[in-house]
């Protein structure tokens, strides 16, 4: 089954959404683009349980594909977290609809082109990139995204990814998530009744007793014994540049 004859950029603004990329299903949080290319199929779906909200445009034209070559944005898909800049530019598109033909013509371009150009900006400054990595990770709840995904969102290799993320944050990925992961059950522990089985699965954790090994190795006690302590949450703070 052939696609569309245009181009199409989807933007997931809440929920997430299952698309068919590259001959693979993904789920795609919010925060996320998708560029789908003319005749390339196009699958996708967002269920209703999941209250999930998303824009898109279609576009085409001759100038298309370079425009989005020069701005590095034909593969993906690609993290850019929430951007409303990109929402109310989209809204300006829907409501240019109601004005006359030529001047609505040049107003979809220039929107277009600015949407466009934004989501590049955002994506390849490293700073601006290596800030949405770390967005990503607290927001990926059940910690499956692999180094590659988060190389894949900087545009950087998976081995020069790990120097550069080691170098902004003092660590490697591996250790900044699993001390996010136990800041999590940190918080759960000092402000829920929940049970050390039911902290374990809501952090993803399929054995409370390896969880219980990862939590004692970070922070000296067991998860038993830092709930009936008065010991301090600690947070992480991004240290360092690129």
């Amino acid at each position: 089954m052939q696609g569309r004859s245009d181009y199409q950029l989807i933007y997931i603004s809440e929920g997430k959404g299952r698309f068919f990329i590259n001959d693979q299903l993904q789920e795609l949080q919010s925060g996320n683009i998708v560029i789908y290319k003319p005749h390339e199929k196009q699958i996708y779906e967002f269920n209703a349980a999941d209250k999930s909200s998303f824009y898109w445009i279609h576009f085409s034209g001759t100038e298309s594909q370079e425009l989005l070559k020069g701005l590095k944005l034909m593969n993906g898909p690609y993290f850019i977290g929430d951007f409303p800049k990109i929402t109310n530019t989209i809204e300006n598109l829907i409501n240019s609809y109601i004005i006359d033909e030529f001047t609505k013509e040049s107003l979809l371009a220039g929107n277009l082109i600015v949407i466009l150009s934004e989501i590049s900006k955002r994506l390849h400054t490293k700073s601006s990139s290596m800030s949405l990595v770390l967005e990503a990770i607290q927001n990926d709840s059940k910690n499956t995204l692999t180094n590659r995904d988060l190389a894949n969102m900087c545009g950087m290799s998976e081995y020069h990814f790990i120097r550069k993320f080691k170098s902004y944050t003092g660590m490697t990925p591996h250790k900044y998530k699993t001390r996010l992961i136990i800041e999590k059950a940190m918080d759960l522990l000092c402000n829920t009744e929940l049970n050390i089985s039911e902290i374990s699965e809501t952090l993803g954790f399929e054995d409370h007793l390896y969880f219980s090994r990862v939590f004692k190795k970070e922070t000296g006690v067991s998860p038993k014994k830092f709930r009936n302590s008065n010991i301090p949450c600690f947070h992480i703070e991004k240290q360092g540049k690129i």
